[in-house]
C-alpha cells in the first residue's frame, strides 16, 4: 500500500477543496435552521441546487461509482480521500456532489446487478441527481442483511406483516412483499422514488425495487435527535408491507441473490460512512483548537489528532484491501472501521463541544448537530 496520492487523486482533491472553500462552506450559514424544529425538516435547502450545478461543472460529480460506464472509475482508495473531505460538512457537501447515503449504495447495486430496464429507468434519473432512493433492510427483530436464516420459517403467502420479517413469494407472474423494514433513509423527502428492498424468498434473501405510492406500502414517522432531523440523508424509520404486489422484472441480479448484493451494497457504503466521519472528527478538532484551553483541553486535542490519525490509516488500509482482495480480509477490514471509527467521531466532537464551553463557533457552525450525525452514523453501522 502506497501512502502518496495518485495523480488523478490529487487533481480531484484540489478541485473539492476549491469548492469547498469558495462556495460549500460560506453556504453553511444559509442552511444552519434548515432540518431543525423550527424550520423544514425532511426536504432539500433550495440553495443546494446550485451547488450541485458548481459541482457538476467541476467535474465533481458521481465520483463514488467505480464503473466507468456510469462514473469516473475512481477505486476505494481514489475516492475514501474524497469521502473524508465531504465529510467536513456533511450536510451539504455530500449531497452537492451527489453522494448522500443512501443513494450511493442504490447506485452502486444498480450498476452492479441492475437489468438495463431497471438502468434506465431508476439508475439514470439517481445518477442525473433528479430523484433520491430509500434503503429498506430487515427489521433489527429479524436479523440484518447478513443474519442467518431460520431455513424452518415458512415464508408463505399469508405471511403476517406484524410478524417482523420482510417475506417476498411469488404471486403469479410477479411477487408480494409482506412484512416490516427497517432502516429507511431519505424515504421522508419528497424526491424519494424508489425503495430498494432486501427481503426474505424461501430460504434466501432478494433484493426488489419498490417505486414509493405503490399500495400497502406504510412508512413511518422520521425521528428526531436533539432537535434535529437527519436532513438531506431523510431519516431512519420503519416500513410495513402488507400484501405489496410488485413486477417480476423488479427483482435485482436474479432471486435468492440479496447476500451477495448485500456484501456489494454494505461493504463500500460503510467505508463512505467512515471516511466521512474522519472529515467530520478532522472538522471538530480545528474548532476545539482555536480557544487557547486548558491543561486538560490541550490534552484532548493530542488525543484527537492521535485518534483520527489512527481510524485514517485503518480506514484507508481497508479501502486498499478492498481493491485487492475481496476476501475475508476485506471483510474484517470493515468490521475494524465500523467499529472504531464512529465512536472516535463522537469521541472527539463531544470533545470539541466540551471545549468549546458557551463559546459558539466562530463561522456559527453546527457542532452539536455534527455530534448527532455522528452518534445516529454509530448506531447505523
Amino acid at each position: 500500500m502506497h501512502f502518496s496520492y495518485d495523480p488523478m487523486t490529487r487533481e480531484l482533491r484540489w478541485r473539492l477543496l476549491v469548492l469547498m472553500d469558495q462556495h460549500l462552506f460560506p453556504a453553511e450559514a444559509e442552511f444552519a435552521d434548515h432540518g431543525t424544529l423550527g424550520g423544514e425538516p425532511w426536504t432539500r435547502p433550495g440553495g443546494l441546487c446550485k451547488l450541485r450545478e458548481l459541482a457538476r461543472e467541476r467535474g465533481l460529480w458521481n465520483l463514488f461509482l467505480p464503473h466507468p460506464a456510469f462514473g469516473p472509475g475512481l477505486t476505494n482508495l481514489q475516492y475514501a480521500p474524497l469521502a473524508e473531505i465531504s465529510g467536513r460538512s456533511p450536510f451539504i457537501a455530500p449531497d452537492a456532489i451527489n453522494g448522500a447515503a443512501p443513494d450511493t449504495g442504490v447506485m452502486n447495486v444498480l450498476a452492479e446487478f441492475g437489468s438495463r430496464v431497471q438502468q434506465e429507468r431508476w439508475l439514470r434519473p439517481l445518477l442525473d441527481g433528479d430523484i433520491r432512493s430509500a434503503l429498506c433492510m430487515p427489521a433489527p427483530g429479524a436479523g440484518g442483511a447478513d443474519a442467518p436464516l431460520d431455513a424452518g420459517t415458512d415464508a408463505g403467502t399469508d405471511a403476517d406483516p406484524d410478524a417482523g420479517e420482510l417475506c417476498l413469494v411469488q404471486d403469479g407472474d410477479g411477487y408480494q412483499l409482506n412484512g416490516h423494514g427497517a432502516l429507511f433513509m431519505a424515504a421522508d423527502l419528497p424526491e424519494c422514488a424508489l425503495l430498494l428492498v432486501m427481503a426474505r424468498s424461501g430460504d434466501q434473501r432478494s433484493v426488489v425495487l419498490v417505486p414509493v405510492g405503490t399500495p400497502g406500502v406504510e412508512l413511518g414517522t422520521g425521528a428526531w435527535s436533539s432537535g434535529y432531523d437527519d436532513g438531506v440523508y431523510g431519516s431512519r424509520t420503519t416500513a410495513r408491507f402488507t400484501g405489496v404486489r410488485v413486477a417480476g422484472h423488479s427483482i435485482v441480479g436474479g432471486e435468492g441473490d440479496g447476500s451477495v448484493i448485500s456484501h456489494s451494497l454494505l461493504g463500500p457504503s460503510r467505508l463512505h460512512h467512515c471516511m466521512r466521519l474522519i472529515g467530520m472528527a478532522e472538522r471538530g478538532l480545528e474548532l476545539m483548537s482555536e480557544p487557547t484551553g486548558s491543561a486538560e483541553v490541550r490534552d484532548w486535542r493530542r488525543q484527537a489528532r492521535l485518534r483520527i490519525e489512527q481510524a485514517r490509516l485503518l480506514a484507508l488500509r481497508t479501502a486498499w484491501l478492498m481493491d485487492t482482495e475481496s476476501g475475508p480480509a476485506a471483510r474484517a477490514g470493515i468490521d475494524d472501521i465500523k467499529a472504531v471509527v464512529p465512536e472516535m467521531a463522537e469521541w472527539v466532537l463531544d470533545r470539541a463541544i466540551r471545549a468549546r464551553g458557551d463559546q459558539p463557533s466562530p463561522d456559527g457552525f453546527p457542532l452539536v448537530r455534527l455530534r448527532e450525525h455522528a452518534r445516529s452514523l454509530r448506531s447505523a453501522h
